[in-house]
């Protein structure tokens, strides 16, 4: 049984690099966009450096997730629009 790959977008893919840059997490990003986190972090890779959150305690790794989440799902519908449009701005 074979899957159906949905190539990415042009804009998809710029979105994934502007978010990474804005410090959102690639499972937060793979959710977003309905992809699967592998995806996004082999894309990312390519084209950008990985930020090492290793050193961080554990407590501020994820009080960052969570306020990085609700960050993204503020702006979900503007991110969905602008990846699937061939005009505008990014939010």
């Amino acid at each position: 049984m074979t899957r159906l790959r949905l190539s990415l977008m042009p804009r998809e893919s710029a979105a994934y690099v502007m978010l990474r840059r804005q410090g959102q997490s690639i499972s937060n990003i793979a959710k977003l966009f309905g992809r699967s986190t592998s995806l996004v972090h082999r894309y990312l890779r390519l084209n950008l450096l990985r930020i090492d959150l290793r050193k961080l305690p554990n407590r501020v790794k994820r009080l960052s997730c969570a306020r990085q989440w609700r960050t993204i799902l503020k702006l979900w519908n503007e991110w969905q629009r602008f990846a699937t449009s061939e005009e505008g701005e990014p939010p």
